[in-house]
């Protein structure tokens, strides 16, 4: 249980070093925010004076303000930084496997063995799948809102709301089944994880 809990903490650094463990599902849910950011502000521009040119330059602009954010305030780890308190380090401590991670800091770095990557079939099957899943997620982002205006006949704005639902209800979904990943104990973290992401990718 320990080594899976370490495999995850590896992925997804910037939740998983700066937030509990347990709450790191709560901040990777929040990574489609720029869907439904994007597409009602969409539908509003391409409505008005300005055109849907006006909203690249809206995200660039909010893109280098959050970046700046971002460098002002982001350290690599929690540790000494002026802004998180004793108790709030703790609780980031709290459930990770600390131990785990020190020990892999003193390891001696050694060559990356390439080949047996590439002839490993788990490695092939984990590239396919998120192929096929970015494939279809490309399909559905810049398509789905062409078929609600095109073929349904939503107006501009309508089509911005309603290409955003399926996102808010992907938070939501996200959040419900970050809570029965931390409840399910009768099997071990890799196949709970094994089973949601399996769960996912047909739904």
């Amino acid at each position: 249980m320990a080594s899976d809990k370490t495999e995850i903490d590896q992925k997804n650094a910037v939740a998983t070093l700066l937030t509990p463990f347990c709450a790191s599902i709560g901040y990777l849910s929040l990574l489609v925010l720029g869907y439904i950011f994007t597409m009602p502000i969409a539908g509003v521009f391409c409505d008005s004076y300005f055109g849907w040119q006006a909203l690249y330059y809206l995200q660039g602009a909010l893109t280098l303000i959050l970046f700046s954010i971002f460098y002002v305030f982001y350290r690599d780890t929690p540790y000494g930084h002026k802004l998180v308190s004793n108790d709030e380090l703790s609780k980031i401590e709290k459930s990770k496997n600390t131990s785990s991670n020190d020990s892999n800091k003193n390891q001696k770095i050694t060559k990356v063995p390439y080949k047996s990557i590439c002839s490993d079939l788990i490695v092939w099957g984990i590239v396919t799948a998120i192929t096929f899943l970015r494939c279809g997620s490309l399909l559905f982002v810049q398509f789905g809102p062409v078929y609600l205006n095109k073929v349904l006949k939503f107006d501009f704005k309508r089509t911005g709301v309603s290409a955003a639902l399926p996102y808010i209800g992907s938070i939501l979904a996200k959040i419900v089944a970050g809570f029965l990943y931390d409840f399910i104990k009768c099997v071990s973290m890799k196949n709970n994880l094994r089973i949601f992401v399996s769960i996912s990718s047909v739904l």
